[in-house]
């Protein structure tokens, strides 16, 4: 059940075409990895428009299972992931903790608080 606490980030990317065959093959090491190490992770998606672009698409219980996953995130795949693209954009939804936002504050973290709405 989704909550005030939730945070969500779309990280956009582009990938070379000489990278795309390894970044595949490292996707889903990544999204395994995730969906059994972290339970506060509540969707670890990645989307493609077929040639360059790359969406990933994170969703967590709060700041706390966000942080939890850049900490694994940098130790096991960071160096790997980064080396095979290029960010373009990385916009996070929610109301972030300031821990979070000390850690994507220097990432250039585009911020969008809730306004209104609902999800089912």
């Amino acid at each position: 059940m989704p909550t005030e606490k939730e945070v969500a980030w779309l990280f956009e990317l582009e990938v070379q075409p000489e990278n795309r065959q390894a970044l595949e093959a490292l996707v889903p090491e990544m999204i395994a990895e995730t969906k059994k190490a972290e339970p506060g992770s509540r969707a670890y998606q990645i989307f493609t428009d077929g040639a360059s672009k790359i969406c990933v698409y994170e969703r967590y219980d709060d700041s706390a299972a966000a942080l939890e996953h850049m900490k694994n995130f940098g130790e096991k795949f960071a160096g790997r992931f980064m080396a095979l693209v290029t960010p373009v954009r990385f916009t996070l939804l929610g109301s972030p903790s300031p821990e979070l936002l000390e850690v994507v504050g220097p990432i250039g973290a585009l911020v969008h608080t809730p306004l209104a709405g609902y999800i089912k």
